[in-house]
């Protein structure tokens, strides 16, 4: 999880049930920043902090489900039964077909 910027001890899911590990952050090169008790935001891992492309979008808990906004597809939401799944929703190989890094560039 840790992170440039990030407080490496801070639990994105503190006071939520979950498997989530460094590991896991890890093999799907992402970084969970908290922003609130219920409101998580995730950015490519390989990216910069200050660069905007790494932003992937945000975990919200509704309840019992997680939704994420995903910023790759922003007229959809979608929910998930467990922050694992909607954290690996947003990694950047789950979203290789609006990725920038997968886009050709026109010359």
């Amino acid at each position: 999880m840790a992170h440039k910027g990030d407080n490496a001890s801070a639990s994105p899911t503190a006071g939520v049930t979950s498997d989530i590990t460094s590991d896991f952050y890890a093999a799907h090169n992402i970084s969970v920043t908290p922003l609130s008790p219920t409101e998580w935001r995730v950015r490519d891992a390989a990216l910069e902090e200050n660069d905007p492309a790494g932003l992937l979008g945000f975990i919200q808990r509704v309840r019992t489900a997680y939704e994420v906004t995903n910023l790759g597809v922003l007229r959809e939401r979608r929910y998930f039964s467990s922050f694992d799944r909607a954290a690996a929703s947003l990694a950047p190989s789950s979203r290789s077909t609006s990725s920038l890094a997968n886009r050709k560039v026109l010359k």
